[in-house]
C-alpha cells in the first residue's frame, strides 16, 4: 500500500514537469540560445562589448544579470521588442529589479541599431 502511493506521487511530480515543459515548447530553444550567445557572437557583435554608450552600458548592465550578453544580431529589429517584455517578465518574477523606463527606452534602441536582418 505505501509503495503504491510513493509510486503515484512519483508518477505526479513527473507528469506535473511533462505538462510544465510542455506548456513552454519554445522556451529549451530561447534559452539555449541565450545561454549560448557569447561564444557565437559574430565579430561585428563584440564591439558590444567596446561600445561605450548609454544604450549599449544599459544593455550590459541589464542583461547580464540573469545570463550571458545576447548577440543583439540575434534577433530582428521586429522581434527585440516581445524578447525585451518577456525578459523583463522573467525578471520580475525572479524577484530581480526590471529596467525602468529610460534605461528600457536605451536599451531598445540598442537592440534596434544592432539588430540582425530578417530572413528571406
Amino acid at each position: 500500500m505505501k509503495n503504491n502511493r510513493i509510486l503515484l506521487i512519483g508518477l505526479a511530480v513527473i507528469l506535473l514537469i511533462v505538462i510544465g515543459l510542455l506548456a513552454i515548447p519554445d522556451m529549451g530553444r530561447h534559452h539555449a540560445n541565450m545561454m549560448g550567445s557569447m561564444a557565437s557572437m559574430d565579430p561585428a557583435s563584440t564591439t558590444v562589448m567596446e561600445d561605450d554608450s548609454p544604450e549599449a552600458k544599459a544593455f550590459r548592465q541589464t542583461c547580464t544579470q540573469c545570463h550571458g550578453l545576447p548577440s543583439p544580431g540575434q534577433y530582428t529589429a521586429n522581434e527585440w521588442p516581445l524578447i525585451f517584455e518577456r525578459m523583463k517578465q522573467h525578471m520580475i518574477e525572479s524577484r530581480i529589479a526590471p529596467p525602468d523606463e529610460k534605461a528600457a527606452a536605451l536599451i531598445l534602441e540598442f537592440l534596434s541599431k544592432h539588430a540582425g536582418q530578417p530572413s528571406t
